[in-house]
């Protein structure tokens, strides 16, 4: 019999693409020589982090454009705790105007699910603001952004998407400057809803015909419809809901967090976060039994 030696398929164990665009995943073994013959088993292999996905979307029209910029001031310390306290964590980023913005400014930026803390601090401090049209913006394109370009993992243990903003989508068949709109937004939360996303729409402001929308985004991917007021109190608590949605699913960091901010967050805030807090967490495997 050949003297085996440790083998290895070549590199350090990962993934890699072949053909068609498959990722590949390999381990690397060892070989455990015995008297008589060698025992294959696998190298010792540190515990790898579950990974947990969030995309943050921002409407950044108007008065709206607020939010994002108080996230701003916080985003560089948000990452930093988030990364180490939770290291399998990956964010995405999108920020939308509407369609009639296409010349002066931008329709739609995302950036596909990170954990390149540069990528994300360059993206949210660089990203400028829209203009907006009527009521309607363009949240229809944000939910297909969300659905089929954030770069979902099929190793994920969680999905979500925090959905920021005061008014509703577009209608299939809207027109604006030569385009028509073909994207039928409650479609778009079918899609999330099969890749287990679960929304937690943030209405800011108190407008009664957004409402809607909002409610439905949440319920229908098992998510929450958030309330936050349009006023210093709700900009500046968006930092603590999205962090809190960060850390929903470990008990252990998502008290710690609880605790500290509740000893300086209005009673408001803190009641937003207990709507987090007792949404249900939905695994993207066997996520259909945890539902309630």
């Amino acid at each position: 019999m050949p003297n085996l030696k440790a083998l290895s398929l070549g590199g350090t164990p990962g993934a890699f693409v072949i053909g068609g665009g498959t990722n590949v995943r390999y381990e690397t073994q060892t070989v455990r020589m015995v008297k008589g013959g060698s025992v294959a088993r696998p190298a010792a292999q540190k515990p790898q982090p579950g990974r947990h996905e969030v995309m943050l979307s921002f409407d950044t029209t108007g008065s709206m454009y607020t939010y994002l910029e108080s996230v701003r001031s916080s985003l560089a310390g948000m990452i930093d705790h988030l990364f180490a306290t939770v290291p399998g964590i990956h964010v995405g980023v999108i920020a939308h105007g509407d369609y009639c913005d296409k010349d002066s400014s931008y329709v739609i930026k995302f950036l596909p699910l990170s954990r390149d803390k540069n990528k994300l601090l360059k993206f949210v401090k660089t990203v400028g603001r829209t203009n907006g049209g009527d009521a309607p913006e363009c949240y229809e394109l944000a939910l297909s952004k969300a659905a089929f370009s954030a770069g979902w993992h099929t190793s994920a243990i969680t999905r979500a998407l925090v959905l920021v903003g005061d008014a509703p989508p577009h209608e299939p068949g809207y027109e604006c400057n030569g385009y028509t709109n073909s994207i039928d937004w409650r479609k778009m939360l079918s899609e999330l809803a099969k890749r287990k996303v679960q929304v937690f729409s943030v209405q800011c402001g108190g407008s009664s015909s957004a409402a809607p929308f909002y409610k439905t985004c949440a319920k229908s991917t098992h998510g929450s419809h958030l309330h936050l007021r349009n006023d210093a109190d709700g900009i500046d608590s968006l930092k603590d809901v999205i962090s809190t949605v960060c850390l929903r699913h470990d008990k252990r960091a998502l008290k710690a967090h609880v605790a500290a901010v509740r000893r300086r967050c209005s009673e408001r805030t803190s009641a937003v976060l207990q709507q987090i807090i007792q949404t249900t967490v939905v695994t993207v495997t066997g996520s259909s039994s945890a539902w309630p």
